[in-house]
């Protein structure tokens, strides 16, 4: 099910939508002779609104809850041995992650934007590697175990004043912090990092038949 409204006030424009998933899974494994379900209603809004203050600048806001679905794969319990002590097991019990993410934007005569943007990722849900000290037998399967908070930074320019060349370069610096539950003893992994790229195109002719590019792109540790 899917409601969208739009609407229009003077220099404003907002969007609004909402979204409901009724999900209902149901495995059965002949190996295991074992029969799993799952039922979960769940609701994504997205939000948008935007702000022409003149031709130059444009401002906006919007808001989006997404949600990502287990695998086939992640969820089949089958075991694949890779040895006598390792083996691939799913998990018919992982459930869904979802995200949640505001963003807002600034646009300035259509050739420079810059925005901030923050997300928080819930239930994350990953391969990890599961050990018994006992027995020593290591199984990799999937769980959801972490949950993250990230945030950015983003500039995008267009160079448009010359005919003879295209130029599109963006910045962006990103912190994410990254927190684990009691299985990985809540562990807290944080990071900064940055990008920067500049893609250009040279027209050599005025027919535009012939050209050349240069690219360049930088990515942190």
């Amino acid at each position: 099910m899917y409601v969208s409204v739009q609407k229009s006030i003077k220099k404003w424009e907002f969007n609004f939508g909402l979204r409901g998933e009724n999900t209902q899974t149901k495995g059965f494994s002949k190996t295991l002779n074992q029969t799993n379900t799952n039922a979960y209603l769940k609701i994504y809004p997205t939000f948008y609104a935007t702000y022409t203050a003149n031709k130059k600048n444009i401002f906006s806001l919007n808001y989006s809850r997404r949600i990502g679905r287990p695998s086939y794969n992640m969820t089949n319990p089958f075991r694949t041995y890779y040895s006598n002590f390792s083996y691939l097991e799913g998990n018919p019990f992982i459930q869904p992650e979802f995200s949640n993410n505001i963003e807002v934007s600034h646009t300035y005569n259509d050739n420079l934007n810059t925005s901030i943007a923050f997300s928080y990722y819930e239930n994350g849900k990953s391969q990890i590697l599961l050990s018994d000290p006992v027995t020593n037998i290591s199984k990799l399967t999937y769980l959801n175990f972490f949950k993250v908070y990230s945030y950015s930074l983003n500039l995008d320019y267009t160079f448009k004043k010359w005919d003879w060349l295209e130029s599109s370069n963006s910045a962006n610096l990103f912190y994410r912090k990254t927190i684990a539950n009691e299985l990985l003893n809540n562990q807290i992994v944080e990071k900064t990092s940055f990008v920067i790229s500049s893609s250009n195109t040279f027209l050599i002719n005025k027919s535009k038949t012939f050209l050349s590019s240069l690219e360049f792109a930088y990515k942190s540790p």
